[in-house]
């Protein structure tokens, strides 16, 4: 598990609540690309660096990656790719969302602002560092068959790192057989099943895909 380039605190690789802020983009002898790594969102969101992570990544994206500007609207830059069904959109405060089309989608929820999606993947875990916190989770999973999200945050000590909050309501880490062998002390395969926001700037957008 990585640390937040900004508070230090571990980052869970949740859609939405993190961004993975890429050398690629960044001007080297700028104080902004000491940030380079992961963060959370809401660590970004109130950095004074937001805004320039924001200007890189959307003059990278939309000048070297086959990307274009499709709307720009309440601080969200939304670029859509000219060949593949797929949008990123960025706020100036050096958030990110984004969205692919998907061969089998959940419903949506409205909620205050946007909506929220749901997401249900595949997650890997490894803490080398904290054996009992996977020690706990596969506890969980093992006698329980899901754990809380949420739980797992308030042990990681980043409750307070979410950028949205609401979204992770009711997510659970659900036990997935299949994946119970790949299993060690210090690794845990299972399925995360949870919501990510996406604000209304960026529905229509999602909609269309």
């Amino acid at each position: 598990m990585n640390s937040c380039t900004i508070c230090r605190l571990p980052v869970l690789e949740l859609d939405g609540q993190f961004e993975n802020l890429e050398a690629y983009y960044a001007e080297p002898d700028h104080p902004a690309a000491a940030l380079v790594g992961e963060c959370h969102s809401s660590c970004i969101a109130n950095s004074s660096h937001g805004r320039t992570w924001f200007e890189w990544r959307v003059r990278g994206y939309s000048t070297n990656r086959g990307y274009r500007i499709a709307a720009e609207e309440e601080g969200w830059t939304v670029l859509v790719h000219s060949r593949h069904p797929e949008f990123l959109a960025f706020h100036v405060e050096g958030i990110s969302v984004g969205g692919e089309r998907r061969s089998k989608r959940g419903s949506d929820k409205v909620t205050v602002g946007g909506i929220l999606v749901w997401v249900d993947e595949e997650f890997n875990l490894a803490c080398d560092d904290d054996v009992d916190l996977i020690e706990e989770i596969q506890s969980h999973l093992q006698n329980e068959g899901s754990y809380s999200i949420l739980a797992v945050l308030r042990l990681l000590g980043t409750i307070d790192c979410l950028r949205w909050p609401e979204a992770l309501n009711g997510g659970m880490f659900v036990l997935d057989r299949k994946l119970r062998r790949e299993w060690t002390s210090t690794t845990v395969a299972m399925r995360a099943r949870y919501t990510r926001f996406l604000p209304s700037t960026v529905v229509p957008f999602w909609k269309n895909l």
